[in-house]
């Protein structure tokens, strides 16, 4: 199997806390078989003037990743040892020793194996060696320039126990590459290593079903093999945790024992957090375009409109580079971002937004009277056109999720409904304190504000509640007409109904929410790690108790 150079990267020699190390062999004395590398001297290297050979790791072996130059021979485990093939190598094999660090060393012998050169690796306790003997003694050269390698990131435990140097080292991987792994036909094993309080209360959820783990990363502390045998060998397996550290301890011990693909969550569960997956909601050649961006951590769903050079957000989260970059790829600019509301579960994009150049706020003053950031108010039936000659987007003033909630109507097709209308439920009217009042509310818009709206409208939601409520395209979306048979909210008989049902599904809303609520007004300000901790968890926006079951992230909150 061959690597190219951007492959092969990545791989070195660590033994507890000593330095990274390299082996040199050549020709001429005086070459130190071991020696301490430079600091951040960590690629595995195998180089012999400008020639390019191949590597063939062991079965089972790293999956390298880049390489400067690949030189005069293969790579290949043989009977628990490295071995360096170079046809041109005759000469007789020498022996060295060198001292790691602290009493205990690691030596090497070079033997020769039908015309090949072995690196075999044995333990000792002797205080210290000298290095600079002859590495090749005969009259040939062993290589047209000396060979240096830089061996596989493992621990001294692993040799002392009988591994060999085909030891991995974990990968990391981003939270993005999370979310298409589990949209496709995962091949690994999630393991969660948060304690499982916060495991409970939220976790990774995707398109797809995959196996996943909960081992707290405390369990690895106190037992580690009892840990690792709950893993099925011969697995992939990634790591995620509430911090990358946590994650790579456990990567770092799976890798010691014997699991040979293992990689672990870049920055931890906040960054699949803050993930935004954009699907393209209108068909291809349509007038104008339309995305929706889910956001699988928070399960809610913002939107971008475009058409020509302009677009328009919905709901935006913070992470607002996601909207520039593709309203960009179309020639686009974001010339306004709207709110359905002032949103509690997470922190908005809008105040951002409101910053850039040529970029408007749009919101409703009864939920953002007195918002420290540039906006201009949206009135109930106003209508903005995108484009010049794009579709027009009309303002419904929907009270009852809070008293300012506005849903949007795009062409008289599409309805941007915040947290009025899910596909499963309405949203709670509790979060503001005055449950009785907003359920009134929220019951007169579902039976009398938006019965002028045709079944045909497609309703796309602020959240959801688990993908089983996407279409087939893996879509957050809904005819308002099956909302209507479907939808327990529009089906109660009268108002006391209604409010019973708001009763009977109220729960404690998160204590962040509040704080939440005062950032996305303007009125507190919080630093990035800030935002990332009270930005953890599952909405708990909808007027269900699927919440009581498990979606709040407080005890997450505060654990990070």
């Amino acid at each position: 199997m061959d690597f190219s150079p951007q492959q092969l990267r990545g791989a070195s020699l660590h033994h507890g806390q000593a330095k990274h190390h390299r082996v040199v062999f050549g020709h001429g004395a005086g070459k130190k078989l071991l020696r301490s590398g430079e600091k951040g001297a960590d690629c595995f290297l195998v180089r012999a003037g400008k020639k390019r050979r191949k590597i063939i790791p062991r079965p089972g072996a790293l999956h390298l990743q880049a390489l400067e130059r690949i030189s005069p021979g293969a790579i290949a485990g043989r009977n628990g040892a490295i071995r360096l093939e170079n046809g041109e190598g005759k000469g007789e094999g020498g022996k060295d020793m060198g001292k790691i660090r602290g009493k205990r060393h690691l030596a090497f012998f070079i033997k020769k194996s039908q015309g090949a050169f072995r690196i075999c690796l044995n333990h000792s306790t002797r205080a210290e060696e000298q290095i600079g003997k002859r590495i090749c003694s005969g009259k040939r050269r062993c290589g047209k320039s000396p060979v240096l390698v830089t061996f596989i990131k493992t621990n001294l435990n692993h040799f002392i126990s009988g591994g060999t140097m085909d030891a991995r080292e974990p990968f990391l991987y981003t939270a993005n590459e999370l979310f298409d792994w589990i949209s496709g036909k995962p091949d690994f094993i999630l393991l969660d290593v948060r304690n499982e309080k916060d495991f409970a209360n939220w976790s990774v959820e995707g398109p797809t079903f995959f196996p996943y783990l909960n081992i707290p990363y405390f369990n690895f502390m106190e037992d580690v093999q009892g840990s690792i045998d709950r893993i099925p060998k011969g697995e992939k397996v990634r790591i995620v945790c509430a911090k990358e550290g946590s994650a790579k301890y456990v990567a770092d011990l799976l890798c010691q024992n014997g699991f040979g693909d293992v990689g672990y969550l870049k920055q931890g569960i906040v960054s699949w957090g803050n993930v935004l997956a954009p699907q393209k909601v209108t068909p291809e050649g349509h007038p104008y375009t339309l995305y929706q961006f889910v956001r699988p951590g928070k399960a809610s769903c913002s939107y971008l409109l475009i058409h020509k050079n302009e677009a328009m957000v919905f709901d935006p989260s913070r992470n607002i580079e996601a909207y520039k970059s593709i309203a960009a790829q179309h020639g686009s600019t974001i010339i306004a971002s709207f709110e359905t509301h002032r949103q509690a579960d997470y922190i908005s994009g809008t105040p951002q937004l409101s910053e850039e150049p040529g970029c408007t706020a749009m919101v409703n003053s009864l939920d953002f009277e007195g918002a420290v950031f540039p906006c201009k108010p949206v009135t109930h039936g106003e209508t903005y056109t995108l484009g010049g000659d794009g579709p027009k987007v009309q303002a419904l003033h929907t009270p009852g999720h809070t008293m300012g909630s506005t849903c949007y109507l795009i062409d008289d097709t599409y309805l941007v409904s915040g947290d009025t209308i899910f596909i499963n439920t309405a949203g709670r009217p509790d979060l503001g304190g005055r449950w009785q009042e907003w359920a009134r509310e929220l019951y007169i818009t579902l039976m009398l504000r938006l019965r002028g709206l045709d079944d045909g409208v497609l309703v796309l939601p602020g959240h959801y509640t688990s993908w089983g409520e996407a279409n087939c395209s893996r879509i957050f979306s809904a005819n308002l007409g099956q909302l209507r048979e479907s939808v327990i909210a529009f089906r109660l008989p009268n108002e006391k109904k209604f409010a019973d049902f708001i009763q009977d599904n109220m729960r404690p809303q998160p204590g962040v929410y509040a704080e939440i609520r005062r950032v996305n007004g303007g009125w507190l300000k919080v630093s990035q790690e800030e935002a990332d901790i009270m930005d953890l968890g599952k909405n708990e926006c909808g007027a269900s108790n699927y919440g009581k079951v498990g979606v709040s992230a407080e005890v997450q909150r505060c654990a990070v």
